[in-house]
């Protein structure tokens, strides 16, 4: 928990060991249903099969038999992203666009990670209002997230680019020109 205050920068104190108690307790309690498609079953579980509290601020928390495998088994399938980045990041579309940008990035920052798919794609990709056009899309959403992750992410450089057919925009691209700032 000690560790956990530290990146989310809150202050050390029992209210706040108490928040993170109640939500370890909330997410104990939340249910996640397994679909097998070979076997033709879902198995209904939770996240946390229990928690243990320790007085120095530790917390042991044991994962659901049924659910491990599934989350150990995410070892070749991941995303890797430092969650201190992600707390920096306000709007729920910043944090999914920084995300899908760190899945484009196959070679760690040596060359530009690009982001490219329709515009229908990014909308679903990014959570948007389904009756939103493209233009309020871009406007609302995209163009507000490219520029919160700009501003708040070391590292990243975000650009947008508009692929048209006729006057239609048929394919977005956002492109990473990584940035390394030296200390």
């Amino acid at each position: 928990m000690y560790e956990l205050t530290k990146v989310l920068n809150i202050k050390q104190n029992g209210k706040n060991y108490a928040d993170m108690a109640k939500a370890i307790g909330d997410l104990r309690k939340k249910e996640v249903l397994i679909h097998d498609e070979e076997k033709r079953t879902i198995t209904q579980t939770g996240w946390v099969q229990s928690a243990e509290y320790h007085e120095n601020g530790q917390v042991k928390i044991e994962l659901s038999p049924k659910l491990a495998p599934h989350l150990l088994g995410l070892k070749n399938n991941y995303t890797q992203h430092l969650l201190l980045d992600t707390t920096k990041l306000k709007s729920r579309y910043s944090i999914l666009l920084y995300k899908l940008m760190r899945e484009c990035d196959r070679d760690n920052g040596k060359s530009i990670a690009i982001l490219q798919g329709t515009p229908d794609e990014f909308r679903e990709w990014l959570g948007a209002p389904k009756e939103y056009t493209y233009g309020q899309f871009k406007q609302n959403i995209l163009t507000k997230a490219v520029e919160e992750i700009n501003l708040k992410i070391d590292d990243m450089d975000l650009e947008i680019f508009q692929g048209r057919y006729n006057r239609k925009i048929v394919q977005v691209e956002i492109h990473n020109n990584w940035t390394v700032h030296s200390k």
